[in-house]
């Protein structure tokens, strides 16, 4: 919510571009939560998170806003629901290809007969996210 009021403070041109705060915010958060390790306190990833929330509000208030700047009132209805249709299959498709990752590089190794966590898939997974946000960035 603190996210979106300070992405629409910037839409009315009192901040900066707020679509670069937004992927740029993504994709340091990103390469942060890859470099985590076990001994990572939480309150460092409470941060992280919410610095993730606040860069994921500077990418989707500007979208939307974007989106509806040129239809008419009498469209809006269709275009909102092709836009919220967009988003939700968007996300769907990000955390498969994340999941992907996840499940491909592993989440446990063996050592010495035993399972242990291997945070290396979930470094992998925050890192490719860090690359999907730049690649949107250059798209855009």
């Amino acid at each position: 919510m603190i996210g979106a009021q300070i992405a629409a403070a910037c839409i009315r041109g009192s901040g900066p571009a707020t679509g670069d705060v937004g992927t740029g915010g993504h994709r340091v958060v990103g390469v942060l939560m890859a470099l985590a390790g076990f001994g990572t306190t939480l309150w460092y990833m409470r941060i992280l998170m919410f610095l993730l929330g606040v860069s994921v509000a500077h990418v989707m208030v500007p979208s939307q806003a974007a989106v509806f700047a040129t239809i008419s009132p009498a469209a809006t209805g269709r275009a909102s629901g092709f836009f919220n249709a967009s988003r939700q299959l968007g996300s769907a498709i990000g955390v498969a290809v994340l999941t992907t990752v996840l499940a491909a590089v592993g989440v446990t190794h063996v050592v010495s007969g035993a399972v242990r966590p291997d945070l290396n898939g979930y470094h992998t997974a925050f890192l490719v996210a860090s690359g999907i946000a730049l690649i949107g960035a250059v798209v855009a």
